[in-house]
């Protein structure tokens, strides 16, 4: 081979600021047809139920004593009634507003998309809200209860939902609501599994970079969204934790807010490449090519070899994953090695031009 060019690449996002004017069916549901219903299941998991884990805990945030939560919900949807029922505890798992049924009419009630979008705000044709003041800085959180058999079939969605904080000014205050696992309900009242998800989510990983993603027309039915380093688990074994698998594999592990962070509570910074200088390699008369790579920090990368120069992944290019240390020992660089083959096992001609790069 004559001609390996390193190329480090990443993703940097551009967020772009508007008003908004309420957290929740507003970003998840983003035209009046879209789906995006919040959905509770305790057969696949306590995401915004009682005694729910911290990870499946439904957050908001809270700044300072000044600041409110105001919130609503829509009609409650599911198999079996209408029994969905709610509580507010306080940072300290305390109870600061008792057990109460979701709304179906009055204050605290979401009759209507429009009104979702517009918020906690009924001068402006928002919904009349239910509030919480005299509040502590801290993650407060919703939990919900039904009743019931625990099966699959047997489940609760809300047609919107709103949470929002907001200053004496009423004015509302983004990116204070999250979960690490989120559970929405992207069917339609007839329970088809054709309907869309075309909401945007915001992780924010545990170094304080935020990434979007874009679900861009997503059919998931009944799903659960969750964040992490590793993939469907941590045992160590880099390849086995990032496989599919079926059955039940949400391991939430980074906060996923609806909008943008709030900067003042969760400071971000911009991506960098995690790479302590350019990478070496060196041909071996086997065939094989030895990498040398230092990085900033413990870390997993993905090797990816262009062998096939058509534009995306191709049956013949090759992907290493492998798990890297910043202080591995000896030169400080770490060592992985590729044996020369194409990813049908196949071997690449010698003196054939390659790309490669590192993520």
């Amino acid at each position: 081979m004559n001609a390996l060019k390193s190329v480090v690449v990443f993703n940097l996002v551009t967020l772009f600021c508007s008003a908004v004017f309420a957290e929740g069916s507003r970003e998840v549901m983003p035209t009046l047809t879209s789906k995006g219903q919040l959905c509770f299941n305790r057969s696949r998991n306590l995401f915004g139920l009682y005694g729910a884990s911290p990870e499946f805990r439904l957050h908001v945030t809270i700044a300072d004593a000044s600041e409110k939560i105001r919130f609503g919900f829509g009609k409650v949807l599911g198999d079996n009634g209408q029994d969905l029922v709610f509580r507010i505890k306080d940072p300290a798992g305390n109870i600061v507003r008792p057990e109460a049924a979701v709304p179906t009419s009055g204050p605290g009630f979401i009759s209507s998309y429009n009104q979702a979008l517009a918020g906690p705000l009924p001068a402006a044709g928002g919904y009349d809200y239910l509030e919480i003041q005299n509040l502590t800085k801290g993650d407060y959180y919703f939990e919900f209860n039904y009743s019931g058999p625990i099966n699959d079939a047997n489940r609760r969605y809300l047609e919107f939902f709103d949470i929002s904080v907001v200053t004496p000014g009423d004015k509302v205050i983004n990116g204070r609501v999250w979960s690490k696992a989120w559970q929405f309900w992207s069917g339609s009242d007839g329970y088809s599994t054709y309907d869309k998800f075309y909401g945007k989510l915001m992780i924010l990983s545990d170094d304080s970079i935020v990434t979007q993603v874009d679900c861009n027309g997503f059919r998931g039915g009944s799903f659960s969204f969750s964040s992490n380093k590793t993939g469907c688990d941590n045992t160590g074994s880099t390849v086995d934790d990032r496989k599919s698998r079926s059955g039940f594999s949400t391991y939430p592990q980074y906060k996923v807010f609806l909008n943008d962070p709030d900067s003042i509570l969760f400071p971000t910074q911009k991506a960098a490449s995690g790479l302590a200088g350019p990478v070496l390699l060196r041909t071996n008369c086997d065939g094989s090519v030895a990498f040398s790579i230092r990085v900033e920090k413990d870390c997993v990368i993905k090797l990816f070899i262009d062998v096939n120069p058509n534009p995306g992944a191709d049956p013949e290019d090759v992907q290493i994953i492998a798990n890297l240390l910043a202080h591995p020992g000896g030169d400080g660089y770490n060592k992985l090695t590729w044996d020369g083959n194409d990813n049908l096992g196949r071997p690449v001609f010698n003196g054939k031009p390659l790309t490669f790069a590192v993520t």
